[in-house]
């Protein structure tokens, strides 16, 4: 065998990436890109309500300011920005906590590998946003999962019994708001008894808060790291508010971890762009994006409201979801007699609909599982791609 075919073969790469295959996301990614397609598969912010002219403007503002094309610390400007949106989330911290990331799923990269050697166990719901996986998948990792309900939630007593049974997870992962894939949050009374958890058994806490700032209640509910700031890691992102392909995020993180979380992101990437750092304060600083928010919000209540009628009357009796209060996903099951996997494979093909069925987000053995369950993503096409897009599902199961 050549040197080439040895090392194409995997021989010579890590452990870990024997094996590895394209996810599902990227796949139903690729589908998506079919320009009759209608995509519930990704969880897409609506492009046509990103605010082009006046990041454009922002973006022209500080083009001509020398430090943004040269190394440099994170930008004053937009951690104090971020310091007034947490403000607002109902999370008040210093400045000098927020640390800026090239998105949310390196804050979650970086928090890991503060914390993970080879073969600990980490804590996760038994369905899960699968980035966290990959972010810790080089260190093989025992995954340890908790169960998750549709109308509660994590099962804060599932996990209670697993420590006390002397598990040690090096984290415990969580999205207490408007979860992907499950849609459901996290009431007051669970995240009071997660963080005394987590102080009890001395065991940190990532909560991933994407979607915190898409919520279509009244009620308030404060993120965990508010209710405890030296167990709980606090990731944000502008990916679902503003836009993905900003690649910017935030860590709130406890104060003694600041310098560490440096040093492990000087490995990584040295900084987050600056171009984009200063640009994106001086648009938030130039507008109000509360207002932009609201307007943000109000469109995706719309979208989510059209979701729900529209399964209402074109999914079978005997399918079930609950209104999501939060977030951008839908997650619905079916009946027992419909092959979810035979419906992820034929809706593209047959509907032009891209959806994700929901093994892709068990977190171990889904071969244990007669997996029932779809998620739909309502914020990224409109209300007539909806509607239709639901029919065409509609039609499929019929058949099926």
């Amino acid at each position: 065998m050549s040197d080439t075919l040895a090392f194409t073969s995997g021989s010579r790469l890590a452990e870990w990436t024997h094996g590895v295959q394209p996810s599902v996301l990227h796949q139903a990614g690729l589908a998506a890109q079919r320009s009759d397609s209608i995509s519930f598969a990704l969880g897409m912010p609506a492009p046509e309500l990103f605010p082009a002219e006046a990041y454009t403007q922002a973006l022209t503002r500080v083009l001509g300011v020398r430090q943004v094309t040269e190394y440099g610390l994170p930008s004053s400007a937009l951690t104090a920005q971020i310091a007034r949106m947490m403000q607002a989330r109902g999370c008040p911290c210093g400045e000098e906590r927020i640390f800026v990331t090239a998105g949310a799923q390196q804050g979650l990269s970086l928090i890991a590998s503060l914390f993970l050697e080879r073969g600990r166990q980490i804590m996760v719901e038994e369905y899960s946003y699968g980035g966290i996986l990959q972010v810790a998948a080089p260190w093989q990792p025992d995954v340890l999962t908790v169960p998750i309900d549709a109308e509660s939630g994590l099962d804060v007593e599932a996990l209670e019994q697993q420590l006390q049974a002397g598990a040690r997870p090096a984290f415990i992962y969580t999205i207490p708001l408007g979860h992907n894939p499950v849609g459901v949050s996290l009431s007051l009374e669970k995240r009071h008894r997660l963080v005394e958890l987590a102080r009890t058994y001395q065991v940190p806490i990532i909560e991933d808060d994407a979607y915190g700032f898409l919520s279509y209640t009244d009620e308030h509910l404060p993120p965990l790291h508010s209710l405890d700031d030296e167990w709980v890691f606090y990731v944000g992102s502008f990916s679902k508010i503003l836009a993905p392909g900003l690649r910017v995020g935030w860590v709130v993180m406890p104060a003694r971890f600041q310098h560490l979380l440096g040093a492990a992101k000087n490995a990584q990437d040295l900084q987050t762009s600056n171009i984009t750092q200063y640009a994106l304060a001086s648009y938030l600083e130039h507008t109000s994006f509360d207002d932009y928010l609201t307007r943000l919000r109000t469109t995706y209540r719309e979208r989510r409201d059209s979701m729900l009628a529209s399964l209402r009357d074109h999914f079978p009796a005997g399918a079930r979801w609950h209104p999501p209060t939060t977030g951008i996903f839908v997650w619905i099951e079916l009946p027992a007699e419909y092959n979810i996997t035979e419906l992820a494979r034929r809706a593209p093909l047959e509907e032009g609909v891209a959806l994700i069925p929901g093994q892709a987000f068990i977190v171990t053995q889904p071969q244990v599982y007669q997996e029932r369950h779809i998620r739909l993503n309502f914020s990224h096409p409109n209300s007539a791609k909806i509607r239709e897009g639901i029919q065409r599902l509609g039609n499929l199961i019929q058949r099926m």
